[in-house]
């Protein structure tokens, strides 16, 4: 009986989940970036921060400046970070705590995905899984761009099938501006999406009905590819003037 009256208690669950990211939040607050979060984050936040914006495209690797672009990978996290950094002040405990709005939205919207496919019995435990699960907690205790970009994918599953256009086209324009993971992502995202709205029986396939799903994801589209075009014009392929063009 005790096991039951848990498991129909979502609350409690999402209170355990709370409780437990506030503690890892405590201890790692003031951890350095790690991995490929010092290139994405530090280092392309850097230059935005100390060049005040000046240009949305940094320098290539050939160029003899010691901070240099991806170039593949779109350059919000970076901006998003330096952003925060003028406003908020020149600390890595910035971006940590910027992952704890993330972490709410993940947290709402997750729960109303499980809602959708999972019985209320087992909703709460699903929960804690997917909250608890090594990558999640690691990405988040890094304060990793793929916490946002996980955050972004599943509140785009979500604003799919409730549907909230808005939220979907917000959660697109995140979910591709992080990394090129996000693009490839949002990518089968859009495929699916139009595969699940016109396998239906009675739904019929005209522009009408093609615009109504593309128009949450034309304003990202525009964004990148003409971020895309400039980056090329101005710079030549993405691994031409990589560190990694060798093996590319």
């Amino acid at each position: 009986m005790m096991f039951y009256k848990i498991s129909q208690n979502n609350t409690f669950f999402i209170v355990i989940v709370t409780i437990a990211y506030a503690i890892l939040t405590v201890f790692t607050v003031n951890n350095c970036f790690f991995w490929d979060n010092i290139q994405q984050t530090s280092k392309e936040a850097h230059w935005f921060y100390c060049n005040g914006f000046d240009s949305i495209l940094m320098p290539v690797y050939n160029s003899g400046s010691e901070i240099f672009s991806t170039g593949y990978h779109p350059p919000l996290m970076g901006l998003m970070t330096a952003a925060l950094w003028k406003i908020f002040g020149y600390s890595v405990t910035v971006s940590h705590l910027f992952m704890v709005g993330w972490l709410v939205l993940l947290l709402y919207n997750l729960t109303i995905l499980l809602r959708i496919f999972i019985s209320k019995k087992y909703l709460g435990w699903v929960l804690l899984i997917v909250m608890f699960e090594p990558t999640v907690l690691s990405q988040y205790a890094i304060a990793s761009p793929d916490f946002i970009l996980f955050t972004a994918f599943v509140s785009a599953i979500t604003a799919i099938l409730k549907p909230k256009p808005i939220m979907l086209s917000i959660s697109i324009f995140f979910l591709f501006g992080i990394s090129m993971r996000g693009v490839f992502a949002g990518s089968i995202l859009l495929l699916v999406h139009l595969i699940y709205s016109f396998n239906g029986e009675y739904t019929k396939v005209n522009v009408k009905s093609l615009l109504t799903i593309l128009y949450p994801y034309i304003p990202t589209i525009i964004i990148l590819f003409s971020y895309y075009v400039y980056y090329f014009m101005e710079n030549g392929w993405f691994f031409t003037n990589s560190a990694y063009s060798s093996h590319y």
